[in-house]
């Protein structure tokens, strides 16, 4: 328990000094940004600017971005929809899109009490049907001809599977929504992969946001 609490700790200290830094010079450069505009517009009130960002990021922060009328995209059309439902379902639930009624919040409630469990339930069948194919006959194959022990026939069998596991869902999405994702690096997209099926979900990256909707609306399909 100490040593985990420890762990804990560890984390937060190495976050906070890599990433205090960057906020600062973030809210520097926004701030600077803020007086050459007002400097450059002075009709602009000070306090009724602060008022409207304001809003705009309270409503942005609820998924919807407003600032440009003739760009807005559904965030429930049925593809975005989906895409919310998977999240929600896996638990990602990346939270840039959230529902803004009463009741779909009360819809959301109900669906995760049914659809959580009936998630967990699919992916265990999966997992026990897959076991003889993936895990229990490439052991013995090894072992049979290989003439490997069990335990050896274990390791080569891991090292492999972590190999092909690494290489089908890490690094060849992350080389595809690299080529596909102008603005990203890869390792801004290898992250995105990473924080989607660890089931973390951050939200900072999201494929196909800068792009037009069929673009948008495809790379949510195959992420879902």
């Amino acid at each position: 328990m100490a040593m985990y609490v420890l762990f804990i700790i560890f984390g937060a200290v190495v976050l906070m000094v890599l990433e205090q830094p960057e906020e600062s010079l973030l809210v520097k450069e926004v701030r600077e940004l803020k007086a050459r505009f007002l400097d450059n517009n002075p009709c602009v009130d000070e306090k009724r600017l602060d008022l409207f960002l304001n809003n705009v990021f309270s409503v942005n922060k609820r998924g919807v971005a407003v600032l440009n009328s003739e760009s807005y995209e559904c965030n429930f059309d049925f593809t975005s929809s989906l895409f919310f439902v998977v999240t929600y379902l896996t638990t990602t639930g990346y939270g840039t899109t959230v529902p803004l009624s009463d009741e779909g919040r009360g819809f959301c409630v109900v669906y995760c009490l049914v659809g959580i469990p009936l998630n967990m339930l699919l992916l265990s069948s999966l997992t026990q049907a897959l076991l003889p194919w993936v895990t229990h006959g490439p052991i013995q194959s090894l072992q049979i001809f290989w003439g490997l022990s069990h335990n050896q026939a274990a390791l080569v069998h891991c090292c492999f599977l972590g190999f092909c596991t690494i290489t089908l869902f890490f690094l060849l999405p992350a080389g595809a929504l690299y080529l596909l994702e102008e603005h990203w690096s890869y390792l801004e997209a290898l992250y995105f992969c990473f924080i989607s099926l660890s089931t973390t979900g951050l939200g900072d990256f999201l494929p196909g946001r800068t792009q037009s909707r069929a673009a948008r609306q495809w790379l949510e399909f195959a992420t879902s």
